[in-house]
């Protein structure tokens, strides 16, 4: 099965259950019912105490604890210290990695464009970005973000600003 990257224009419409004109709105009602809304999940926070005390009895973690109880019963107290403090500053650690990536995924959210242009019943229409369903064409302009993952089936002299994901800031 080819992926739809590898797929010629013609067999990706025919594919997607779509046309050039786009979709008609009966359509595109079925298909947010079937697909949902084009949202990034949203994940139930979980208190940070609770994110820590997880990061303290992880398999790696039960091990390091039982290796310092047993340095305290080996009559190794500055060992057994030793290990503890290492379990207490990997969990703060990992606790930080949690809270960094949970506040990236905040800015990814936000840079999100709200709206989208979109061709629908042979005309351009503009359409809140989390109405795009599976088989929407859209149309970009210079500067635009792109809401929703796609494929390009028509381009002309096309640019791609990739920094945001790669730190490169020369377009490609």
């Amino acid at each position: 099965m080819k992926e739809y990257y590898q797929l010629t224009n013609e067999e990706l419409l025919k594919k997607l259950g779509t046309s050039l004109k786009g979709l008609n709105a009966d359509e595109v009602r079925t298909r947010q019912e079937k697909y949902g809304f084009n949202q990034l999940a949203e994940i139930k926070k979980t208190p940070l105490i609770y994110k820590f005390l997880g990061n303290l009895v992880h398999l790696f973690a039960i091990l390091l604890w039982v290796g310092g109880i047993l340095s305290f019963v080996g009559n190794m107290p500055q060992l057994g210290w030793a290990i503890f403090a290492v379990i207490i500053i990997n969990a703060a650690f990992s606790l930080w990695q949690e809270f960094k990536a949970e506040k990236a995924t905040e800015a990814l959210k936000k840079l999100l464009p709200a709206y989208a242009m979109v061709v629908r019943d042979n005309e351009q229409k503009h359409v809140l970005a989390e109405e795009l369903v599976p088989g929407d064409l859209l149309v970009l302009e210079e500067g635009d973000n792109i809401s929703a993952d796609c494929r390009v089936i028509q381009e002309f002299e096309m640019r791609a600003n990739n920094s945001i994901l790669t730190g490169e800031s020369e377009p490609v």
